[in-house]
């Protein structure tokens, strides 16, 4: 039933309501003029009729039902049917009595036979009158945009089965670390890693497109389940890392992660995973102040994950004036977890921006004393002992406008770069051949 009233043409809605309009119009003009100036009997045809015609649609409602709707008014069309069959099998007889009792309603101000048989007459055709009105409506016009709407809703959940099919597969393909926004998206390892070519494919395909297209018609309408919405932030999410850095694509993509993370954080603004996502891929886009908003308004929340005070010490490094609060960010976050690698880096770097601006305001040349370049170096060497690539991460940021850059030529930094940066080569070369 529902496949064929979806191919059925529907009349246009404005049809409809330009014929009812024109019935009330005519009901009212044929009220005035059998009720000749009497207010009574004028009110007691509008009355009748309306009766009549409200009967009429109820009945042409009930015998149009389908779909899930015969579940609810099923078995009141078969009544409906019963009851048509037991007056057909009335007598003639009964049938009159039928017509007298309607008879008994005069609608002209006179009492006559002619005036009862009018009545019923009246009654009858009103009641075919809304009968078919209802039974138009419904054929032409509801049941077929009923239909349709039906259509387009199995075809969502077609689809949110899908994806959701996607997500499941996501989950096992992904690092645990990025999935709990335990680490930043970084690019794949490789193009021609099977995996990361598996989880691309899975994010890319047609259902998961078709997904996110309908997401975007249907949210500027307002109309959109959460559970879509928390599906759509998190594709765009995910997708972010299949893009170029720096390339326009990567960029629109992650302004489109920042637009549906958004749009979830407003419905559910406590939960913190979609507000961290968010700070992440602010970071991505060098909206560094808006990020660190987000992770400390985060930060005082006595639920949030444990990491945030990390993340913290890691962005207020690119926030002019806030290395003090990343060196106090970082430093509480070793309180409890001591040997972290990167957090000692961080506080490393911290330090080196404040040696740098102690070197500008004083217009001097290199302080060894300075209590912010001995700081610099000690935790620096603390992270390259627990991990000897931050050495030529040392080394990158110590050109021009890096965090290292005041240090590029101190021999104290090289001599604790040096050593690590010639193993790591002779490794490299050992590992090529």
């Amino acid at each position: 039933m529902t496949a064929v009233m979806s191919k059925r043409k529907s009349l246009n809605p404005i049809v409809s309501y330009i014929i009812l309009f024109s019935s009330v119009v005519c009901t009212i003009a044929w009220s005035i003029l059998i009720g000749l100036g009497s207010i009574e009997r004028t009110s007691l045809v509008l009355i009748t009729c309306s009766t009549a015609f409200a009967l009429g649609t109820l009945i042409g409602f009930v015998f149009t039902v389908f779909g899930d709707e015969m579940n609810t008014f099923g078995k009141m069309r078969d009544s409906f049917i019963a009851l048509a069959s037991g007056v057909a099998g009335l007598s003639i007889a009964k049938t009159a009595e039928l017509g007298g009792l309607l008879g008994s309603i005069q609608l002209f101000q006179q009492k006559s036979e002619a005036g009862a048989w009018f009545t019923v007459l009246f009654v009858t055709t009103y009641g075919i009158s809304g009968f078919y009105f209802m039974y138009f409506a419904r054929e032409f016009t509801l049941n077929p945009a009923l239909a349709e709407a039906r259509k387009k809703l199995e075809r969502k959940n077609e689809l949110i089965s899908r994806v959701s099919e996607v997500a499941a597969e996501m989950a096992k393909k992904v690092p645990i670390r990025v999935l709990s926004g335990r680490e930043s998206i970084d690019e794949p390892e490789g193009d021609g890693d099977e995996a990361t070519k598996k989880l691309k494919a899975a994010l890319y395909t047609d259902e998961v497109n078709e997904f996110l297209s309908i997401c975007e018609d249907e949210i500027s309408k307002g109309s959109l389940p959460i559970d879509f919405i928390n599906k759509a932030w998190a594709l765009h999410y995910y997708r972010i890392r299949f893009n170029k850095k720096d390339s326009p694509q990567r960029l629109e993509q992650e302004e489109k992660a920042v637009e549906w993370i958004t749009r979830i954080i407003m419905i559910d603004p406590l939960d913190p995973l979609p507000q961290i996502k968010l700070a992440e891929v602010y970071g991505l886009l060098d909206r560094d102040e808006e990020c660190v908003f987000l992770l400390e308004r985060l930060e005082r929340d006595i639920e949030s994950p444990q990491y945030i005070p990390q993340w913290l010490g890691f962005y207020l490094l690119f926030v002019e004036g806030r290395e003090e609060d990343a060196i106090k960010y970082s430093m509480d976050y070793l309180k409890r977890f001591p040997d972290e690698g990167p957090t000692l880096f961080n506080i490393s770097r911290a330090y080196s921006q404040l040696y740098r601006k102690e070197q500008n305001v004083k217009l001097l040349g290199d302080n060894h004393e300075s209590e912010n370049r001995k700081k610099a170096l000690e935790y620096l060497s603390k992270s390259i002992q627990l991990d000897s690539s931050f050495a030529q991460f040392a080394k990158e940021r110590s050109e021009s406008n890096g965090s290292f850059d005041v240090l590029a030529q101190d021999p104290d930094f090289l001599s604790i770069i040096s050593p690590h940066l010639e193993k790591n080569e002779t490794d490299r070369r050992s590992d090529s051949k």
